[in-house]
């Protein structure tokens, strides 16, 4: 009961810097919400038994900057590839939204993008593997992370009833989920979505934006548009099972590869 509670806690302190912009506004607000999520993420990992502790996928220690890197890169470049296409089919006409404000328009896009990021990383592979389902075996643990990710969207109840949007949150879901058992980590999942969701805000959704695409392009179930952009997801999932590491199968939700524990060597004499 107690990890339902934990998990609980963590789930519901990550919206926290959203409700407090929501009704103070201003970046302090934003920047409270962010500690107390910190405080909350310390405090379920401070009552984590130690023996799985490492399953949170957050040690620093190397490879975790190149996974991150990687992630960022791949994240981004994938999304770039998706806008381009949009650009293209869209006849090629894009508007600069708050061009003056470079700087700043690219910092917020950068933050906000980092945050849902990390937040969401921990919440549904790290929190979800370590807390809900330690003892489940892999796959069922997948598809409990997933189903979790996608129904954490429902308040976007209207964009995943008029579109394909459900299918591209389930493919980022199982992306990011299984980046995490195939490297043992969070920060290569985190770096995939960090760099996409960094793409969206300052290429196409964000408010402000760098760069938008001029006029509406078609949405919808029908609509070429979107369905570019659950092929990009379908993209990333494909990278991710690309790594090395074998197939996802049967085994405990607790330890991912990179984290499994390695066998003694005998010393001479030992049988």
């Amino acid at each position: 009961m107690h990890r339902l509670i934990l998990f609980a806690a963590l789930a519901v302190s990550q919206w926290a810097p959203w409700i407090l912009t929501g009704l103070v506004g201003g970046p302090v607000p934003a920047v409270t919400g962010v500690a107390a999520f910190a405080a909350v993420l310390w405090w379920a990992i401070r009552r984590t038994p130690p023996q799985i502790r490492p399953t949170w996928g957050l040690s620093s220690a190397r490879p975790a900057g190149p996974l991150l890197l990687t992630g960022l890169a791949v994240g981004a470049l994938v999304y770039l590839a998706v806008f381009s296409i949009r650009w293209w089919g869209g006849g090629g006409l894009v508007v600069e939204v708050h061009g003056d404000e470079v700087w700043l328009v690219l910092a917020t896009g950068l933050l906000v993008a980092g945050y849902q990021a990390f937040s969401e990383e921990v919440v549904f592979r790290g929190a979800v593997f370590t807390l809900l389902v330690p003892d489940a075996p892999v796959r069922s643990a997948i598809a409990v992370s997933t189903a979790l990710f996608v129904l954490f969207h429902a308040p976007r109840w209207r964009e995943l009833m008029a579109g394909p949007y459900a299918l591209h949150l389930l493919l980022a879901g199982l992306a990011f989920a299984v980046a995490y058992v195939r490297t043992g980590s969070l920060w290569f999942g985190m770096g995939l979505h960090a760099g996409w969701n960094a793409g969206a805000y300052l290429l196409r959704e964000g408010d402000p934006a760098l760069l938008r695409l001029a006029g509406s392009l078609p949405e919808g179930w029908d609509g070429w548009s979107s369905w570019v952009g659950v092929a990009g997801n379908a993209l990333l999932l494909l990278v991710v099972l690309a790594l090395p590491g074998g197939r996802v199968g049967p085994g405990r939700a607790g330890l991912g590869p990179a984290l499994a524990p390695r066998r003694r060597a005998p010393v001479t004499g030992e049988p």
